[in-house]
């Protein structure tokens, strides 16, 4: 068993032992409706549970997605993250700031799915106050595999960073968040490089609507991957994707 495939129960270990409480939580729902994606069917409807949560040790997020294929004889596909990140700042006695970082994380995250291997990414994260930016997080992770359920491995290192910026909007309000995951190197000759750029642009009726405390959002979503899949990009199979999605989003 590879060293990597014991952290989940040294995590376990951890989060049942830290004093940790719950400052505060999100639960959003996002519907999409979009076309153009690749290796997958053209066209697709999803599903997408989201959980954010600021704990006294770190923070935590979390999401479910199904898809749903129209006009394909496929069933339903199913995709999570749970990520976790331990913050230095908040448990340690002497904090870490320089400059624009304003604090070291430890960074966990699991993905797993309905068909895709189960995933292990472990590493360090940084906070970064940036002017204009709601938040800015960087993170550099390595990937290792707890399974086997496809052939060809996607180990390797990947960097991600994640943001958020809100713009006033009349009587309401834009935001641009999103994540890029760049998988800038592989373990496996037959698991390619690949880039991830996932923004959604929404506007907020709720405060349209003469209601502050509601988030209730519309607009869309653009995902970019190059070599999807870890899958080479050829002039016989295009694994590029351009997708744009119309979405709804809501935060109960």
């Amino acid at each position: 068993m590879k060293p990597l495939s014991l952290l989940p129960l040294l995590f376990v270990a951890l989060w049942s032992k830290a004093d940790t409480a719950v400052l505060w939580q999100d639960l959003s729902a996002t519907l999409t409706q979009g076309h153009h994606f690749k290796v997958d069917p053209a066209e697709q409807n999803a599903l997408t549970l989201e959980h954010t949560s600021a704990l006294s040790t770190g923070d935590s997020f979390a999401f479910i997605e199904a898809s749903q294929y129209p006009h394909v004889d496929r069933s339903a596909g199913l995709y999570g993250e749970v990520a976790i990140r331990w913050s230095h700042n908040k448990i340690a006695s002497t904090p870490i700031t320089f400059g624009p970082i304003t604090d070291v994380l430890l960074t966990t995250n699991l993905e797993f799915g309905s068909e895709t291997a189960e995933m292990l990414l472990l590493g360090p994260s940084i906070d970064l106050l940036i002017p204009g930016f709601d938040f800015f997080q960087l993170s550099l992770t390595r990937r290792e595999s707890l399974n086997s359920v496809v052939n060809t491995s996607s180990e390797g290192w990947q960097l991600t960073p994640s943001f958020s910026l809100t713009w006033p909007a009349g009587r309401s309000e834009v935001v641009l968040d999103g994540f890029i995951d760049w998988v800038f190197a592989t373990d496996e000759s037959g698991y390619s490089k690949n880039l991830q750029i996932n923004p959604q642009l929404k506007y907020n009726l709720g405060k349209l609507l003469h209601r502050p405390d509601t988030r209730f959002y519309v607009g869309l979503e653009y995902y970019f991957w190059s070599n999807k899949f870890g899958i080479a990009n050829t002039a016989a199979f295009d694994t590029d994707q351009h997708a744009l999605s119309v979405l709804l989003k809501y935060h109960f």
